[in-house]
């Protein structure tokens, strides 16, 4: 029990969340809280405004539910009170990286939650090895190849 770790959510998560509370509220995505979502949403973490809408609409077109957040802190927010079926990380993000987001997210929710990296970075792969992603997509990537990852991941194809 002396621990110290928070048996819930893990002391890194709890930490990356607290801090963030310098840079205004957790929850706010373009100005608009975010709603609540089913555990079956895919979280979508991107920051380019223009690359996260085109790729909601494309999974919203797959069928999918999409939580689409701006920032790692908006995505480790969210995540606290849901559990997203898959997540679909930029590394290059800004306040807080993705590499510390997929490390909040295994903390908390181990190597079953599918994570795929998108990135332009070319160490992305190296980066992110130890954290086992499900798949790694360098920008600029085809647009079918991550409906194809998608798909595989949540065996729906």
């Amino acid at each position: 029990m002396g621990s110290g770790r928070d048996r819930r959510t893990g002391s890194a998560f709890r930490s990356l969340l607290t801090s963030r509370s310098r840079l205004g509220p957790l929850v706010h995505v373009v100005g608009r809280a975010m709603p609540p979502s089913s555990n079956s949403a895919v979280l979508l973490v991107e920051d380019d405004t223009a690359i996260r809408g085109v790729l909601q609409l494309l999974l919203e077109d797959e069928g999918l539910v999409v939580q689409p957040v701006a920032d790692g802190f908006q995505a480790l927010a969210w995540a606290e009170s849901n559990r997203p079926a898959l997540v679909i990380l930029d590394l290059g993000l800004p306040l807080l990286d993705g590499v510390s987001v997929a490390t909040a997210l295994r903390a908390r929710y181990g190597e079953r939650l599918p994570i795929i990296v998108v990135s332009a970075d070319y160490r992305a792969a190296e980066k992110t090895e130890h954290l086992k992603p499900s798949g790694l997509l360098r920008k600029p990537f085809d647009v079918d190849m991550l409906v194809g990852a998608v798909q595989r991941e949540l065996s729906i194809a």
